[in-house]
């Protein structure tokens, strides 16, 4: 059976899921064998071809731990960076409750040690800010471009099955972790050599996070000519180098997406607005508009993602929250997503699509701290 078929067979027991053994979860297991056993072929090629010998990937059935779980998986990972699904980084195809959709998931491990056993995470803003430190690592490599239709936010359907507790706090934590992930609906499951391309794309992605230089530099290298048919299943690492080459991310393209997104912000407003751009000044702000006594503060974002998740600095978080008393004019979020950058013959931006958000106020509910600025002490 092909990989395609192997995944729809997989979504299509999901709803005769039982937690004990059963026909149904046997016909599971075998699939998911299948499946494992296919990868596991296939990446001896392209991890040859794209990683050479700096990562060694093996592949793991999941989904039973003692009893079933609702959430089958089959993960990608290194020994070495991630020795247990537990902790480290890899890639998984996660495979929804319900049956109704299977993810590639670039993820992270999802519990710790409590009370004598591994169990799942109780705080999922530990694996929420992971997640979102984990795509600021990944920023340089412009994610998006390579994983254009990659999505922040995953379900894995868990309230469609009764479950206890724990094994529905284990399937959420999925969800939580996910740093990027593409998803095949059932009964429309790419053909394998899709599949197969999808895998190759990531793996550039799980080698930065394994920060594995070499690896990186091997996986940026194109190829010269047409793909070569090979052990990689006819070019599939060779086309993935040739679609890395060139998104390495530098100052100067960042700078293009920023005034690009001011630009388009700027046509959007200027018909009921006196714009001026102030993002120079350093007041939290990218473009004031007034209106006779009207004042509207509108903070700017550019982004070759979906727009779903932007980085924000402490200055802007600060200038936008209403609470704090620190602005009482209008503000306003203008975002541009899925712009993209074009560098030959010179460096310009195209496309994307907008969205403006007035009234906008940043809730701290919505906010991901990623990291801490710590004084070390001295004597």
């Amino acid at each position: 059976m092909s990989l395609s078929g192997d995944m729809e067979q997989v979504l299509a027991v999901a709803p005769e899921f039982s937690t004990a053994a059963s026909p149904s979860m046997a016909l599971r297991d075998q699939h998911l064998v299948s499946i494992a056993r296919r990868f596991g072929e296939l990446l001896a090629g392209l991890g040859d071809e794209l990683l050479g010998d700096e990562i060694r990937l093996d592949v793991e059935v999941g989904g039973r731990r003692g009893s079933y779980s609702p959430t089958a998986w089959v993960r990608i990972y290194s020994k070495a960076h991630s020795p247990s699904a537990t902790e480290g980084f890899y890639l998984v195809y996660l495979f929804a409750s319900d049956g109704s959709r299977a993810y590639l998931s670039l993820n992270q491990g999802t519990s710790e040690w409590r009370s004598g056993k591994f169990r799942p995470l109780n705080d999922e803003s530990e694996l929420r800010s992971r997640a979102s430190e984990a795509r600021g690592a990944l920023r340089d490599l412009d994610w998006a471009g390579l994983v254009p239709d990659g999505l922040l936010s995953i379900d894995l359907a868990v309230d469609s099955l009764q479950l206890g507790p724990e094994s529905k706090h284990r399937s959420r934590n999925y969800e939580f972790a996910n740093v990027i992930a593409k998803r095949y609906d059932r009964w429309a499951v790419p053909a394998d050599e899709v599949l197969v391309q999808d895998l190759s794309d990531m793996l550039p992605l799980l080698a930065m996070l394994y920060q594995a230089p070499q690896a990186l530099a091997r996986a940026v290298q194109a190829g010269e000519g047409e793909p070569p048919a090979g052990r990689d299943g006819g070019g599939v690492a060779a086309r993935t180098k040739a679609r890395i080459q060139g998104r390495l991310l530098d100052s100067a393209a960042r700078r293009a997406m920023e005034v690009y997104a001011e630009d388009a912000a700027y046509e959007l407003l200027k018909d009921e607005w006196t714009v001026e751009r102030v993002g120079r000044f350093n007041r939290g702000y990218d473009l004031e508009c007034t209106n006779d006594d009207q004042v509207l503060h509108v903070e700017v974002k550019g982004t070759q993602g979906t727009g779903e998740e932007v980085i924000l600095t402490r200055g802007e978080v600060r200038h936008h929250q209403a609470h704090g008393g620190h602005c009482e004019d209008a503000h306003a979020l203008f975002v541009l997503a899925e712009i993209t950058l074009v560098r030959e013959p010179a460096l310009r931006c195209e496309g994307g699509v907008p969205t403006m958000l007035y009234d906008w106020c940043p809730d701290l509910a919505a906010l991901t701290p990623t990291e801490f600025r710590y004084r070390v002490p001295h004597d």
